[in-house]
C-alpha cells in the first residue's frame, strides 16, 4: 500500500468515525434534551412555511366563509348578456385563469375559471373538461365555489345578470308555474 492510499484511507476512516459519532451525539440530544426539541419543531416548521412558500400556493388555506364572500362578489358582478360578448368574456378568464395556473396561484386561477363557468351555456361538460385539465388543488376550489354558488340564498335582484329560471318563493315555485303544473292536473283528470 502507498503512502497516498494510506492517507486517504484514514482520512475516510476519519470522516465516517466522524460522520457517526455525529449521528449518537444529535440522536442522544434529541431523545433527552427538552430545549433541543423544541428548537428542531421550530426549525421544522419553518422550512415547512418556506417550503409552501416556495410552492407559490397564495392562500394554503381559505375558509368556507372568505369562499363564499367571493362567490358572492363573483355573482354581483354584471355578466354579458350577448352571445358574442359572452364568448369573449369566458374566453378572457379562462386565459387568465390559465396563467394564474401555470404560476401556482390557486385560488385567483380558481377564481378566473369559475367567472367563466359562470356563463359557459353547459358547465357540467365544462367542469368535465376542467377537471382533466386542472391540477386537483385548483379543480377542488372550483367545485367549492360552484356548490357554494349553486346553494348561496342571493336573491336574483342582487346577481345583475338575467334568470333562466323562474323565480322561486320560500313557499315554493311562482304562480305562473303553480298555474301551469294545475292546469296539466286538470287536463289529465278531465281526460279520465
Amino acid at each position: 500500500m502507498s503512502l497516498n492510499q494510506t492517507i486517504r484511507t484514514a482520512g475516510l476512516v476519519t470522516a465516517i468515525a466522524a460522520l457517526v459519532g455525529y449521528a449518537i451525539y444529535f440522536d442522544y440530544k434529541r431523545r433527552n434534551d427538552v430545549d433541543f426539541r423544541k428548537k428542531l419543531r421550530r426549525q421544522q416548521k419553518k422550512v415547512t412555511k418556506s417550503a409552501i412558500a416556495e410552492q407559490g400556493t397564495s392562500n394554503p388555506e381559505i375558509t368556507q366563509a372568505e369562499l363564499l364572500q367571493k362567490v358572492r362578489a363573483i355573482k354581483k358582478e354584471k355578466f354579458p348578456t350577448s352571445a358574442e360578448e359572452r364568448e369573449q368574456y369566458f374566453t378572457t378568464h379562462v386565459n387568465q385563469a390559465e396563467q394564474l395556473h401555470l404560476r401556482g396561484e390557486e385560488l385567483p386561477s380558481a377564481l378566473h375559471f369559475y367567472r367563466a363557468l359562470c356563463v359557459y351555456p353547459n358547465p357540467t361538460d365544462l367542469l368535465q373538461l376542467y377537471q382533466r385539465v386542472i391540477s386537483p388543488p385548483v379543480f377542488k376550489l372550483l367545485i367549492e365555489m360552484w356548490t357554494l354558488g349553486a346553494t348561496d340564498t342571493i336573491s336574483s335582484d342582487d346577481l345583475g345578470s338575467p334568470e333562466t329560471k323562474p323565480k322561486t318563493t320560500a313557499s315554493g315555485p311562482s304562480s305562473e308555474t303553480s298555474s301551469q303544473e294545475w292546469e296539466n292536473l286538470m287536463d289529465s283528470n278531465i281526460r279520465l
